[in-house]
């Protein structure tokens, strides 16, 4: 314990509003049975976090936040690929892949500026920046069930420079 016999409870209430707006343009190909896409998109993120004070416990550690804007923008540049076949009962099978490099651009590296209460002092608190440049991948596979159904499964990884984040995906979708 860095502060011995040190204890406090602090609650605040934050406000924060976000906008985001993005574009597409793709030029979709066929090549026989399958479906090429190459296509380049732009996007930004707007955050506006509202100014705050943490209330209660003894307040020794009570902290005052500053408000503060954020912008981020993304630009990517990639291919999609997919095809279909029947399988049994007049289901689809669709597997389908995209490859995508995405450069982040504007305020990668959020920052906090907060300041203790009690004396006034403050600091700035940086939090774990976006990555720069980085691959988006996916492949999955869609299974239309009925003209109605379908369902899903894909893999999802973002590669960079010091990150890396996989996921699964499932997915049911209904159509009515």
């Amino acid at each position: 314990m860095i502060f011995p016999g040190f204890f406090d409870t602090a609650r605040a209430s934050y406000d924060a509003t976000t906008a985001q707006v993005f574009g597409e343009i793709g030029c979709g190909l066929s090549l026989g049975r399958v479906a090429l896409e190459p296509f380049a998109g732009l996007a930004w993120a707007h955050l506006d976090t509202g100014r705050f004070g943490e209330t209660g416990g003894s307040g020794a550690a009570a902290l005052v936040g500053i408000s503060n804007n954020q912008d981020v923008g993304y630009s990517t540049l990639g291919g999609r690929i997919a095809t279909s076949f029947a399988v049994f009962n007049d289901m689809q099978l669709t597997p389908r892949a995209s490859v995508t490099w995405q450069y982040a651009f504007g305020d990668v590296t959020p920052p906090a500026a907060l300041a203790f209460q009690s004396i006034g002092t403050g600091f700035t608190v940086a939090g774990v920046p976006l990555a720069r440049s980085t691959a988006l991948v996916e492949g999955g596979l869609d299974l239309r069930l009925t003209p109605q159904a379908s369902v899903g499964i894909a893999y999802v990884g973002q590669l960079g420079d010091r990150v890396q984040d996989h996921s699964v995906k499932a997915s049911f979708n209904w159509k009515f």
